[in-house]
């Protein structure tokens, strides 16, 4: 509690600030009747400013503290100062609109960020501790856009009028790369249409699609049409480069796996280089087998092969081979499909509409035929039935040297 003041405590107002003289009369640290907002108060000692936390302590609003006491004829002045508002604010609590550009030097943390984005541009570094939405044009991003917390970036076009959306990249002024989504018609086939992610890359300088991504997880290089009902499809014409190469590194002699071949998670078969070749194999381990028995007749089935010197539609190539459905009836296990067979097969009847971006603003509209499901031919599979076929002629060869050497003896 202060000490007595011979007169009362003279008090100076001039609206904002508030000053109250105390003239000490025995010693004391404690000045009170006192009415202040903290950290918006400054104390003076005989003329000399005290530190606020150092040489008193002010946090109550009515009374403060002082570190060293005053003495009797000591004179403490308490300067306090009022809050004030201005007329053009937006409240903190209930929010507002700026009508006018705000500068933030510092940093500028949101639970969200919403608007048509027609404003946010040229941001050095966005570090975006909460959600970012933008609802129509677009944000450019001259630096690093960071989302902190959860870790989510969130690109969206939020009306049917946007036929996808995209995020581009690019180095020196320039665009570089784009990953695109079309944003139309959710839940389309796997080739063309929505749902559809596709990645593009600057090719001097026009944008080109090379891969994109099916709403069902088919992957496409080089095409933006599936093949079939096929996860991965590479397309290329060899003219310019070779659609797909699988290379080992390891330079010591050794034979590797390149590719390996799975069905219900066993390996059935694979694809081995070494040094300087290549092998094609399938499982033939003798402990998946059983029942094994010497192949009989075998020189009667090849007789009733069929080999013939034939041309290829498409070309007119000339090769020795067989037709798939004669091979079949001879050794079944080297042929597959059926003779005759048909299948049907999705085409795109009207191709689709794209815009200058090259992204799609009409669906194509697709059909489905019914075309050739062509047999084919594992000519490996032969080399039993003609090896056995060869032991057979083999075997008689020999008996029949054996008589003719008997016959020449006589």
């Amino acid at each position: 509690m202060a000490g007595y003041i011979g007169s009362k405590a003279s008090v100076v107002s001039s609206g904002a600030e508030h000053k109250k003289l105390f003239n000490i009369t025995t010693t004391t640290t404690s000045l009170t009747g006192l009415v202040y907002t903290p950290t918006l108060v400054h104390v003076f000692h005989n003329g000399v400013r005290l530190v606020d936390g150092t040489d008193y302590t002010a946090t109550n609003g009515t009374s403060i503290t002082l570190t060293v006491a005053a003495e009797n004829g000591d004179q403490v002045a308490v300067v306090s100062y009022a809050t004030f508002q201005t007329s053009d604010t937006v409240s903190a609590s209930a929010g507002g609109t700026f009508g006018n550009n705000v500068s933030v030097t510092g940093t500028l943390a949101a639970t969200a960020v919403t608007g048509d984005g027609s404003g946010l541009t040229s941001l050095a570094s966005a570090n975006l501790t909460g959600t970012v939405t933008v609802s129509g044009s677009n944000v450019n991003f001259a630096g690093n856009a960071t989302a902190n917390g959860n870790g989510n970036v969130e690109i969206k076009a939020t009306t049917t009028s946007n036929a996808y959306s995209y995020l581009t990249m690019g180095t020196w002024g320039l665009d570089r790369g784009q990953i695109r989504t079309e944003a139309a018609n959710p839940g389309a086939g796997s080739g063309t249409g929505s749902g559809v992610m596709s990645f593009w890359t600057a090719q001097n300088p026009t944008m080109t699609e090379v891969m994109r991504i099916s709403p069902i997880g088919d992957l496409l290089l080089g095409t933006t049409s599936n093949l079939g009902s096929a996860k991965f499809v590479v397309e290329q014409d060899t003219a310019t480069a070779n659609p797909m190469a699988v290379s080992n590194s390891r330079s010591t002699a050794s034979t590797d796996y390149s590719i390996l071949f799975y069905r219900n998670s066993s390996i059935v078969g694979s694809v081995q280089t070494s040094l300087s070749a290549t092998s094609y194999v399938t499982s033939s381990d003798y402990r998946l087998k059983e029942d094994w028995q010497l192949m009989s007749g075998a020189s009667e089935r090849v007789l009733a092969l069929k080999p013939v010197n034939f041309a290829w539609k498409l070309d007119g190539s000339r090769v020795d081979g067989f037709l798939a459905h004669e091979a079949q009836a001879v050794v079944p296990e080297c042929v597959t499909g059926t003779k005759d067979a048909m299948r049907d097969e999705e085409y795109e009847v009207t191709a689709a509409v794209l815009d200058a971006d090259g992204m799609v603003v009409t669906e194509a509209v697709m059909g489905t035929r019914s075309v050739p499901d062509y047999q084919g031919i594992d000519q490996s599979k032969l080399v039993p039935l003609l090896t056995a076929a060869l032991q057979e002629a083999l075997n008689k060869i020999d008996a029949m040297e054996i008589r003719l050497a008997a016959l020449e003896a006589v």
